[in-house]
């Protein structure tokens, strides 16, 4: 791939391709209405998936798996599971080419707002006179909020050194970093439409002038009859996770499988086994999350910006019990 180095187990690029070539348990949509809220782990976040955990789909989900039923009750159950895990991060859409900015630099304080309504306020009176010159008042008001600029900001600064002192004689190194690398929030949000991505996309991943491949017949009872899984074999990939890795579609991050070990032991140890027997992957494992980071030029061309693919951690799971599969049979 050229712009990433993270890639889903397959990448569905053509986005008007019928989805019935593909059979799955169950349809995620995760590209619906709204966007998905990404945050990083922290205790409020660990106490929502607790919570999670609590609620009734979760519940039905350990008891299904637990009573040993048919191999597409566990998929379609689990699908169902994060289908609802993914609308409790739903956020209502940001309209395109929306700006997020800062109201201000960091040191306008009231003073300064104030002194600036004046001085607004004085221009507009005059605008609505016949008066061909400002009043004297204006150039007043006009130097007032100069001056009032020019102490916060003085003001502001010299409260920042003080900080930053404090915090080097602390040895304190979090709070000196924090202090040294906080800057203020001005940025787009969203400056390419969703369109211009999409057109975008098409033409990196899809070549028009190759032949479309033939969808191959799809033919479970010709699967091979594979052993049960092992607990213990998911128990050791749960503990090769690494923590502060970004979540894929699904919205599930490794602390919170971490942190709820035992519940996702009995709930992977079911849904490798029903993908073992019916050949049918969740489709949120196949998808993948796309953060556009800037490389260099100008924020407005998609050509300038690198796309990581973020993908779902129990996908890389499932890809990582494939894996060690795949080197028994070689060895």
């Amino acid at each position: 791939m050229i712009f990433s180095d993270h890639l889903p187990l397959t990448l569905d690029a053509l986005l008007d391709r019928p989805q019935d070539r593909l059979p799955h348990a169950a349809s995620l949509d995760s590209n619906g209405r709204g966007s998905l809220m990404l945050a990083k782990w922290s205790n409020t976040l660990a106490l929502f998936h607790a919570c999670f955990y609590d609620q009734e789909s979760a519940k039905n989900l350990l008891a299904l798996c637990s009573s040993k039923a048919t191999p597409n009750a566990p998929l379609t159950a689990f699908s169902e599971c994060l289908r609802d895990l993914i609308a409790s991060f739903k956020s209502p859409s940001l309209t395109p080419g929306r700006v997020s900015r800062r109201k201000g630099p960091p040191w306008f304080n009231k003073q300064c707002k104030q002194a600036r309504n004046r001085q607004r306020s004085i221009y507009i009176t005059h605008k609505e006179s016949d008066s061909s010159s400002p009043p004297p008042a204006y150039f007043v008001a006009k130097k007032a909020y100069k001056l009032a600029l020019f102490r916060a900001k003085q003001n502001w600064q010299q409260l920042r050194w003080k900080a930053l002192l404090e915090a080097t004689q602390s040895r304190n190194p979090r709070d000196f970093w924090c202090l040294l690398n906080r800057r203020p929030i001005s940025r787009s949000i969203y400056s390419i439409s969703t369109p211009t991505w999409e057109l975008f996309l098409r033409q990196v991943f899809y070549d028009a002038d190759l032949p479309f491949p033939t969808a191959l017949g799809f033919f479970p009872e010709q699967l091979p009859r594979r052993p049960p899984v092992n607990p213990s074999t998911i128990t050791k990939l749960i503990g090769q996770l690494k923590s502060g890795k970004a979540p894929g579609p699904d919205l599930i991050p490794a602390e919170a499988i971490l942190a709820h070990k035992d519940w996702w032991i009995t709930i992977l140890t079911e849904v490798f086994n029903a993908i073992n027997q019916t050949g049918i992957i969740p489709k949120v494992w196949k998808d993948a999350i796309i953060v556009p980071i800037l490389k260099k030029g100008s924020p407005s061309n998609p050509g300038n910006f690198r796309n990581i693919s973020l993908l779902s951690v129990l996908g890389k799971l499932y890809t990582r019990f494939l894996l060690s599969k795949l080197e028994c049979w070689v060895e």
